[in-house]
């Protein structure tokens, strides 16, 4: 990615992160949708370079998906959507639960971190001022944990109305979706032995769709254009 970019949106984003504005979903308003706009429009960019040239480009990065003090795993449920939806993506170890493996360029894997960092904060914030309203009879723990799945559910649904948005506006964007996500995988294949994932229920419950909720209205960058 051009450093430019990616040098505006780290500066950009640094504004945001005041403890006022963390607390606020509407305070972070518009910032989601310009990041993966330029996030996009980068890779885009590389519609040229050959396959080769994509895949010898891909790395990985470990990150650890432990929330304190609420779950060992669930950070890899939040950057779960966001890998998913711009050019990335991300797996965890049967080895290591606290730890996730993030797939992609390093530019995509980047803005990737970038955006985890503002949006976990927002929905921590906003889980604890809603389970303090609600009256629940469990432990506030218990409630988060239903409440940031609801929430990557609901970033996931909404980096998905995005991306759909995105290529109606940009006609034929899909091949490059494709031809990213063929690297990645090659690249996974190559390093890692795969096994296959076993399917995981929850009860779903209020806590959960306030989540769901929060998650498809967060917006993470109100000021990228100031």
């Amino acid at each position: 990615m051009e450093s430019k970019i990616l040098d505006k949106i780290k500066k950009l984003i640094a504004k945001q992160k005041s403890a006022e504005e963390l607390g606020s979903v509407q305070e972070a308003e518009a910032f989601a949708i310009k990041v993966q706009e330029l996030l996009n429009k980068h890779n885009i960019s590389l519609k040229d370079i050959s396959f080769e040239e994509l895949k010898d480009n891909i790395i990985q990065e470990i990150l650890d998906c432990k929330i304190p003090s609420v779950s060992y795993t669930l950070g890899y449920n939040i950057f779960y959507p966001i890998a998913k939806w711009n050019w990335c993506r991300v797996y965890t170890f049967t080895s290591e639960s606290s730890k996730m493996c993030v797939v992609g360029t390093p530019e995509n894997i980047e803005v990737c971190k970038m955006i985890y960092e503002i949006v976990l904060p927002i929905f921590l914030k906003e889980g604890k001022r809603k389970y303090k309203s609600s009256n629940q009879q469990g432990g506030l723990d218990t409630y988060l944990r239903e409440f940031l799945r609801g929430c990557a559910k609901g970033l996931d649904l909404k980096f998905k109305s995005e991306r759909e948005a995105f290529e109606v506006k940009n006609i034929g964007c899909t091949a490059l979706i494709v031809r990213n996500d063929k690297a990645i995988i090659e690249y996974v294949e190559t390093k890692f032995k795969m096994g296959k994932g076993r399917a995981q229920s929850y009860k779903r419950n209020d806590a959960y769709y306030e989540g769901v909720q929060t998650g498809k209205n967060v917006e993470i960058n109100k000021k990228l254009d100031e």
